[in-house]
């Protein structure tokens, strides 16, 4: 369609100049780039690529007087639409002589981007490319059509055959009037065609359900059978049934529908005859899981004891759609459980361990409460550990579909009580702080090992226990021996000194027959303690002859006649696993105060040996058994079994365990304990620190480690007057319980105690600290750095040791930092040690040197501190980085040269800061001890001044360009423990220059600075052209002179700058005391506004210092407006250009609405 070009300027000429007056008057004129855009469509609406974001144009047959959608396009960048053109034959598919004629009419739509219908046009299509107008409706203006669709009716007479690929071209008109077509292709080529079939063939599709009619809503794809291609996608409506589909007459069709809740199904294929043909669909109804809910637990409130045999039920249903109905409950759905937070085991039934396979939903199902429920499954919950867990149970067809549960696994509280007392077998007295408890029948029975081996007539064997795992003997006072069901001859006793890598009593058993003939001999072995968690780590093993008692055996290694690993009489290995904690310690953790409800599960025995064990479960009625456990170091280990229920009736035998009925409520249980030897095991730990104190109450003030770990390094300061604090604990190596030991602390040296050299080096180290106090034991003898104490009956004790005072720092070389070692006085074996790390004091030295300039010339009142220090006993070479360094950094708030602060850094070897803080500068000048720094950071670099007069860190120079820094830090005389220093000095200028110290204790060390370009200053003279008013666009020269008032030569970049805009930059090189001219050529003014200036010529010297030479620039317009322009000069502008001026261009226009808003 041919359009009249020169109207259309003339229109847009106009429609420019109204609305530029519109927006002047308006108070502002917007501009972008080079065009006016005050209300234009976005520019990104008719960028490359903003057509199409989709293409969703079907291929499909169009036949006489119906409808055909020939465009289906959404836009990727929204804008405004003035017109559309549309050609049905401009794609590149086009095909079989489409004429305009075979469309009588098409409907263009025009969509916002949030979906809604903007506008509708339809237009009789007279020619290939028709144009449809848009403007005047919503679509000409606010940037928002996001999509388009176009239909053809299709002419009555069209040419069978003919195919239509529709091209599309979509304009906007902006505030010019300027038509700009959307980005893409122009025309846009639309992905479908649409084949004009005269054959009037259709197919249609019906979808339905044997058990529930007719389904709506159901997606149908129609394919043609030959090719596979989808030729239309289609809904049912609520009789199941689809629009019908143009097809080509001949061809084979199938369709296949889907819809959630049922399966997916294709109909029977069929040839498409001129009319209608259906092909009929059957789906049947399947289950979709959308939710799985517990609906009954019994208990209600998911708690049950933690004994490995009270279950907690769970009834799991799930719901979801089937077919067209929702909510319903559906069978045959896999539930999985799994577990989301859990401290223990759980067994989960019918499958065993967690998580167990997924359980199927039933019909059917029984609840407790006799209601039958459908898509229903159980699981039954148990445990032997004391734990709250989550359980998850989901589908295993919809992971979205899940829900939560509690299982809480508790001793619970009852009316039981056992009560006894504890007495030791050798005095027949009570035994006072021995260690009772009860641990529930059940859980104690589920670490039991039932081997049985055949002991021959009158013989002994003995066996031990095995820690496979850690290759260790278990002591039999870890675990409960009992024969089950034996001869009446049999006995089984505990043996001692069974091993000699474990003497004492307890450390195995024997069993023996003494019957006739040779018998079985069935018992159980009960290991108070869980193995690992690979399981099966206990094995017994077996000794046939009585001399090998005493043998010494490992498990890895088995000499011939000594112990080799026990086969039952079936022939199977005995080893076995345990998985439940029977310790004290479980017992005390899940026990609760009598008034808080209990359960008491543990109890210490009083002076006279008794104990309670109350608020105990009893199960009601039915009862309940316990086995009472009694422990203390020194002693054996004995078991008693007890019976308990609500009133306190007999409740028979159980298990093994019981030889007699179980004692009524509140009669004695027992208990009685051999004396044995223990082997302690000590323990010594860091704990803190203390300085200059001396009387108890003021060591009990010490501060504490945050880390009192053995692996973090804890330092002594050889100061005099710092006192190491450190914890010695013993306990007995079978029971792990408190004892008491002699046991010997000493701090490690070269030097032993008896004063001899044990080190090759002649520097031989001896810190020849004291022991000043002990708490919670007695002194039996102290010599400089070792004491023996004695620790009380709880196995505690508290030492505290204050270093001698030295420079010189301690390490054992390959052995690691020095320790403190505690060894227990029958266990020499096994000493324990902290780490520790001994560290002389830093004394003091001295740093002194000149600072000048190059030409060695002093320099006054210059600034001169410690850059950088080491704190380890190697020093600096050349760039090596330290170890461990402090690093100062001044502070130079007002940027004059003058620090009033420094940042004091400690760093490591890759420059981390450790710990820092910031102190003003006259406290480093003299007396700086690092206070500010806490007193572990001290002890640990130390950091400490051997006198109040502290460190000085910052000096200044004297007039003579001299320093003296008189008491810097200083390990020692030698090269070995030398300090490297930085040097650092700072002129007003801001020039800086360094050099290096190795200073020594009562020792100078020179180190003199020498600072380049100290004294070079360039100035700035001489600026042309001074106080000066441009015409806006004039270009101008400008130049001055700089000038080197120093010695040296001096190389900087200078500056030309417009109120501190810099404009050019160019560098310079200025000699000692000469001068040089610089020039910056052609500076344009175009980019300036009217107005007055700053302008001049600047150096940047040392310590970001300019210097400069100023005056005023003026710039004025040239359009005799004295650089004011209103919106009467505009608009005469625009009038004289559409009036065809030649002395107005559209730059000109713009460049005064610039400089309107730039004064507005």
């Amino acid at each position: 369609m041919t359009r009249n070009t020169t109207t259309e300027n003339k229109l847009r000429a106009i429609g420019l100049a109204v609305l530029m007056v519109f927006s002047v008057f308006g108070g502002a004129v917007a501009v972008s780039g080079t065009a006016a855009a005050g209300n234009a469509p976005d520019a990104g609406s008719y960028s490359s690529g903003t057509i199409p974001g989709t293409d969703n144009t079907p291929t499909a047959f169009a036949a006489p007087d119906r409808p055909a959608e020939i465009a289906d396009i959404d836009f990727e960048t929204p804008g405004n639409v003035s017109y559309v053109d549309v050609g049905i034959d401009q794609g590149s598919d086009s095909l079989g002589g489409i004429e305009s004629g075979d469309v009588s009419e098409i409907n263009v739509s025009l969509y916002h981007n949030n979906g809604e219908l903007l506008a509708s046009q339809v237009q009789t299509y007279n020619e290939n490319e028709e144009n449809v107008s848009f403007v005047g409706t919503a679509t000409d203006g606010g940037d928002n059509v996001a999509a388009i669709t176009v239909t053809a009716e299709i002419a009555s007479d069209a040419s069978d055959g003919a195919v239509i690929d529709a091209g599309i071209e979509v304009k906007g008109e902006d505030t010019s009037g300027t038509l700009q077509s959307f980005g893409g292709n122009s025309p846009y080529d639309t992905v479908g065609t649409q084949e004009i079939d005269n054959s009037d063939t259709f197919v249609t599709a019906s979808v339905s359900s044997p058990t529930q009619g007719s389904v709506s809503g159901a997606t149908v794809e129609i394919i043609k059978v030959s090719t596979g291609t989808v030729v239309a996608t289609k809904t049912t409506d609520s009789n199941g049934n689809i629009p019908s589909v143009q097809v080509a007459q001949g061809n084979k069709y199938t369709a296949t529908a889907r819809k959630g809740g049922f399966t997916t199904s294709s109909s029977a294929t069929k040839a498409a005859n001129p009319g209608t043909t259906n092909l009929p669909i059957t789906l049947t109804a399947v289950g979709i899981p959308k939710t799985v809910e517990v609906i009954h637990t019994v208990p209600t409130d998911q708690q049950q004891p933690a004994d490995d045999t009270s279950d907690i039920v769970y009834y799991v249903q799930v719901r979801g759609q089937l077919g067209n109905v929702d909510g319903e409950p559906l069978n045959d759905k896999v539930v999985d459980l799994n577990i989301n937070d859990s401290s223990g085991t759980l067994d989960i039934e019918p499958d065993g361990p967690s998580p167990p396979p997924g359980q199927n939903t039933t019909e059917e199902l029984t609840l407790p409460n006799g209601t039958t429920v459908n898509g229903t499954t159980m699981f039954r919950v148990d445990s032997g550990d004391v734990q709250s867990a989550v359980l998850n149970f989901s589908s295993n067809q919809n992971q979205s579909a899940f829900t939560m549960a509690p299982a809480n696994f508790g001793v619970l509280s009852g009316e039981g009580t056992v009560q006894g007392q504890v007495v030791a077998e050798d005095t027949t007295g009570g035994l006072e702080d021995a260690q009772v408890w009860a641990v529930d029948y059940n859980r104690f029975t589920g670490n039991a090992a039932t081997p049985t081996f055949d002991v021959g007539s009158g013989d002994t064997d003995y066996f031990r226990v095995v820690n496979e795992s850690t290759g260790d003997v278990v002591d039999a006072d870890n675990y409960r021996i009992a024969l089950d069901e034996a001869p009446a001859n049999s006995a089984t006793g505990k043996v001692e000194f069974l091993n000699e890598s474990n003497k004492g009593v307890g450390s195995g058993f024997f069993i023996t027959d003494r019957g006739i003939t040779d018998g079985e001999v069935p018992f159980y072995i009960v290991p108070l303690e869980p193995d690992s968690d690979d399981g099966e780590d206990y094995q017994v093993q077996v000794s046939e002859t009585a001399p090998n008692a005493t043998r010494q055996a490992s498990p890895q290694t088995a000499p011939a006649e000594s112990f080799v690993d026990a086969v039952d009489t079936v022939g199977n290995d005995a080893q076995f696993g345990a998985t439940e904690n029977l310790t004290y310690a479980d017992a005390e953790n899940n026990s609760e105060p009598y008034d808080e409800g209990g359960p008491v599960l543990a109890d210490l025995t009083d002076e006279d040996g008794d104990y309670v064990l109350s608020k105990l479960y009893t199960n009601f009625q039915q009862g309940k058994q316990y086995v009472v456990i009694s422990q203390k170091a020194g002693y054996s280990t004995d078991f008693v079994d007890a019976g308990v229920t609500e009133r306190g009736f007999d409740i028979g035998t159980i298990g093994p365990f019981v030889s007699t009925a179980p004692e009524e409520f509140g009669e004695d249980e027992n208990l009685n304990l051999k004396p044995r030897e223990v082997t302690p095991i000590v323990d010594v730990q860091n704990v803190g620190f203390a300085e200059g104190l001396t009387d108890n109450d003021q060591l009990q003030n010490f501060q504490e480690f945050n880390n009192q770990t053995d692996a973090f390094l804890q330092t002594i300061v050889r100061d005099g007057s710092y006192i190491d604090v450190v914890n010695v604990t013993a306990t007995a190596e079978s029971s792990g319980q408190p004892v008491d030991a002699t046991v010997t602390l000493e701090v490690e040296d070269d030097i032993d105690v008896n004063g001899a050299d044990d080190s090759p080096d002649s520097n031989a180290t001896n810190i020849a600290g004291e022991w000043v106090e002990v708490a919670g034991g007695t002194i039996v003898n102290s010599t400089q750095d070792t004491i023996t104490i004695e620790v009380g009956a709880d196995g505690q004790a508290q030492a505290w040791f204050q270093a001698d005072r030295s420079v010189q720092s301690y390490d054992p070389g390959d052995g690691g930092p020095a320790n403190i070692t505690a060894t227990a006085e029958n266990n020499a074996d096994e000493p324990d040690r902290t780490a520790k790390q001994i560290v002389g004091i830093t004394q003091f030295g001295s740093i002194s040197g000149f600072v000048t300039d190059e030409a060695n010339n002093g320099i006054s009142e210059s600034e001169v501190y410690v850059d950088e220090f080491d704190l380890n006993t190697q020093f600096l070479s050349g760039s090596a980085p330290f170890n461990t360094a402090v690093d100062l950094e001044p502070i130079d708030s007002n940027n004059d040269n003058e620090p009033e602060n420094y940042r004091i850094n400690i760093i490591n070897g890759t420059s981390a800061v450790i710990a820092s803080e910031t102190v003003p500068r006259s406290e480093l000048v003299s007396g700086y001890g690092f206070e500010d720094f806490s007193t572990s950071v001290r002890v640990r670099f130390g950091l400490v001044p051997p006198e109040p007069s502290g460190f000085t860190l910052v000096t200044e120079t004297r007039t003579d360009g001299t320093y003296t820094l008189p008491r810097v830090p200083a390990k020692g005389t030698s090269a070995q423990f030398q300090n490297a220093f930085n040097v650092r000095s700072l002129t007003d200028k801001g020039n800086v220059g360094a050099a290096q110290a190795f200073p020594g204790v009562s020792s100078t060390d020179d180190a003199n600075i020498v600072i380049p370009e100290a004294g070079a200053q360039l100035g700035v003279s001489d600026l042309n052209p001074q106080n000066v008013t441009v015409t806006q666009g004039d270009v101008i020269d400008v130049s001055a002179n700089v000038s080197n008032t120093g010695t040296a030569t001096v190389t900087r970049d200078v500056q030309f700058r417009v109120n501190d805009s810099v404009i050019a930059t160019q560098t310079v090189t200025v000699p000692g005391g000469e001068t040089v001219p610089v020039t910056f050529n052609n500076i344009d003014t175009a980019s300036l506004s009217n107005g007055t200036y700053t302008h001049g010529v600047y150096v940047l010297n040392s310590g970001n210092v300019d210097t400069s030479a100023t005056a005023t620039l003026t710039v004025e317009s040239d359009n005799g407006t004295d650089g004011q322009v209103t919106t009467d000069d505009i608009i005469t502008a625009i009038v004289e250009y559409n009036s065809g001026s030649d002395d107005v261009t559209t730059d000109d226009i713009i460049s005064m609405i610039v400089q309107y808003n730039s004064q507005n």
